[in-house]
């Protein structure tokens, strides 16, 4: 092949290509790439990894572009990687870059897109070999967002200069310290008509596309189902929390002053508390009546006989007081299904 001169150039450019975006010439491993708009772009090619970009003619002259190829080809060989030279935007969209981070990342669309429409604009333009602590921090701490956002970008620039400090584009990882965060979750509080939706959704089951009230069920149906208003009721009522409420016996509902009508309490066991201390919690009486009938309705019909001459027969009867209220080791599936029939907001957990 003849060595390419100024007349080669000007021929290119002549027949620049009419019925496809771009014609691609290479010698040795300098390529020339002639695109449909005249436009000519030098290229180092390397055998298994994307072409370095070395600049546009008419400003890189060909004699430049083989020179930056010489110069590219003896860093290779003294172990410099004409990576570094990339900008972070052309590294972090280059081939080999794309290729192993689409492999190991499963969020890789969203993180381009961080990448390219939030980091790039800031940084792009700073090559991977002249990148410094001193511009991570300036994008750090004069990016407009909470402090949480900034950290998730800062986690994708990571990804990206760990990339090439592994492939020795760069010498030295950088070390990025993330912006402080308030680790306290904002608080979901309900309003009234959230509350009453949630509270109306618990009372209701659908059957065959029916809307129907869960009092009109068998006994045997409503068992399944009639602890959730209960349990939400005494979360709302009472201001206690799932894992306490789980634990409940009917033994642990009592009167601090058997004088008065409306004078109960729930005494939550220090055993089933999440501070480790005992407390007490008002419950009105209407929703100790309804957790008394719920009760009843769960013994064994032998344990109703023996409650029933227990009752008859002793002052303070006790008998199967100990049996858990609500014997479930969870009730999330059954609260988010009424949270969705009161189409109630998905942030709004048990815990709200």
């Amino acid at each position: 092949m003849a060595k390419w001169t100024q007349a080669t150039i000007d021929k290119w450019l002549k027949n620049k290509p009419k019925d496809k975006a771009r014609q691609v010439y290479q010698q040795d491993n300098l390529r020339a790439t002639v695109y449909k708009s005249g436009n000519l772009t030098w290229f180092f090619y390397r055998k298994g990894v994307s072409d370095l970009k070395l600049g546009t003619y008419p400003a890189i002259s060909l004699k430049q572009a083989r020179a930056m190829v010489l110069k590219n080809m003896s860093d290779e060989f003294t172990g410099e990687n004409p990576d570094g030279q990339l900008t972070f935007k052309e590294y972090c969209n280059s081939a080999k870059f794309l290729r192993e981070k689409n492999k190991n990342r499963k969020s890789n669309e969203a993180s381009m897109k961080s990448l390219n429409n939030l980091i790039c604009p800031v940084i792009g333009h700073i090559r991977m070999d002249k990148i410094t602590l001193e511009d991570i921090n300036k994008f750090k701490f004069e990016y407009k967002a909470k402090n949480s956002s900034v950290n998730r970008l800062l986690n994708e620039i990571r990804a990206v200069l760990t990339h090439a400090y592994q492939n020795k584009a760069i010498k030295h990882n950088i070390q990025i310290e993330n912006l402080k965060t308030d680790s306290t979750p904002d608080k979901r509080y309900l309003q009234e008509s959230e509350i009453n939706a949630l509270r109306q959704a618990s009372r209701e089951r659908i059957n065959l596309g029916v809307v129907e009230p869960i009092e009109n069920l068998s006994k045997k149906q409503y068992l399944k189902v009639g602890h959730l208003p209960l349990i939400i009721d005494i979360a709302l009522f009472c201001g206690c929390r799932l894992g306490e409420i789980l634990q409940i016996t009917y033994a642990d509902i009592k009167t601090w002053d058997e004088t008065k009508d409306n004078s109960w309490k729930i005494n939550l066991r220090a055993e089933i508390t999440k501070s480790g201390n005992t407390r007490d919690v008002l419950l009105p009486e209407w929703l100790k009546d309804r957790l008394a009938k719920w009760w009843f309705d769960n013994l064994t019909e032998q344990e109703l006989e023996e409650v029933r001459h227990d009752r008859a027969t002793k002052k303070r009867p006790r008998l199967h007081h100990d049996k858990k209220l609500f014997p479930y080791k969870s009730i999330q599936t059954a609260f988010e299904k009424a949270r969705d029939r009161a189409e109630l907001d998905r942030d709004i957990s048990f815990h709200s």
